[in-house]
C-alpha cells in the first residue's frame, strides 16, 4: 500500500467518526424525549377519554323571567334547577340526563312546581323540543325528541296523554338558552292528532334577565329573534 492509499483510508476512518457522533447524538436525544413525553402524551389521552366517556355531575339553578314578545307587560318570574349528570360529546349533541324542575309564582300568593325526569335531553343550539307524558296514576315523564309533528305517525299507550310544552335552544352546558313555551299542545293517538305541528306563542323562558327589555336583547343575542 502507497503513501497516497493509506492516507485516504485514514481520512475516511476521520471523517465517519465525526459524521456518526452527531446521528448517535440525535438518536440518543430523541429516544430521552419519546420516554419522558410519552406519559404526559399518555395521561393527557386519557383524560380527554375520560372527559367525554364519563358523565359530569350537573346541579344548575337559573333565575328566569317568562315574557311574552307581543306584550310587554306580562311578566313572570320562574326558576329553573337542572339535578342530574352532563354527557359531553365529541361528534353529537350534548345531553343531560335527570331532573328539570320549574318553580314560578303567578303572583305573591300562589305559586307552584313540577319535575320532568328525564333520560336523555339532546342540548342543541338549533333547539330541542321538550314533553311530557302524563300516566294514568298521574305520574309524569319528561322526553326531549323533534317536531311534534313526528308523532303523527306514532302512538301513546293506553291511559297516557302526551303534551309538547316547547322548544329549548341551549349552548354547550347551558350557558345560555332560551325556552320557547306553547300552551300544552296535547299530543293524542294517531286519529286524533291534527297535525298542527310546533305553535310558538311567543312566550319565553330566559335566565339573567329582570324585565322585557333584557329579555328581548337576550333573545337576540342568541338568533332566536331578529334584531330591530
Amino acid at each position: 500500500m502507497d503513501k497516497k492509499e493509506f492516507a485516504d483510508q485514514m481520512l475516511d476512518h476521520v471523517d465517519s467518526k465525526y459524521v456518526e457522533a452527531p446521528a448517535k447524538t440525535g438518536t440518543r436525544i430523541l429516544r430521552i424525549l419519546f420516554h419522558r413525553l410519552l406519559p404526559v402524551v399518555l395521561t393527557l389521552l386519557l383524560l380527554f377519554l375520560l372527559i367525554f366517556l364519563v358523565p359530569l355531575p350537573f346541579h344548575k339553578e337559573y333565575k328566569c323571567v317568562k315574557v311574552c314578545l307581543r306584550d310587554p307587560s306580562f311578566q313572570q318570574d320562574i326558576t329553573l334547577r337542572f339535578d342530574g349528570t352532563y354527557h359531553l360529546n365529541l361528534f353529537t349533541d350534548d345531553s343531560f340526563s335527570g331532573n328539570m324542575t320549574m318553580v314560578y309564582q303567578i303572583n305573591p300568593a300562589v305559586g307552584g312546581q313540577y319535575t320532568l325526569p328525564f333520560s336523555e335531553l339532546v342540548l342543541r343550539k338549533d333547539g330541542t323540543y321538550l314533553y311530557y307524558l302524563k300516566a294514568a296514576d298521574g305520574s309524569l315523564q319528561g322526553f326531549a325528541g323533534d317536531d311534534p309533528q313526528a308523532f303523527k305517525n306514532g302512538s301513546l299507550d293506553a291511559g297516557t296523554e302526551g303534551f309538547c310544552i316547547g322548544r329549548l335552544d341551549s349552548k354547550r352546558f347551558l350557558k345560555e338558552f332560551a325556552f320557547l313555551t306553547c300552551d300544552d299542545m296535547k299530543l293524542g293517538r294517531r286519529e286524533s292528532w291534527n297535525g298542527r305541528g310546533f305553535i310558538w306563542d311567543e312566550v319565553c323562558i330566559v335566565p339573567d334577565c329582570t324585565d322585557f327589555e333584557s329579555a328581548r336583547a337576550y333573545l337576540q343575542e342568541m338568533g332566536v329573534v331578529p334584531q330591530n
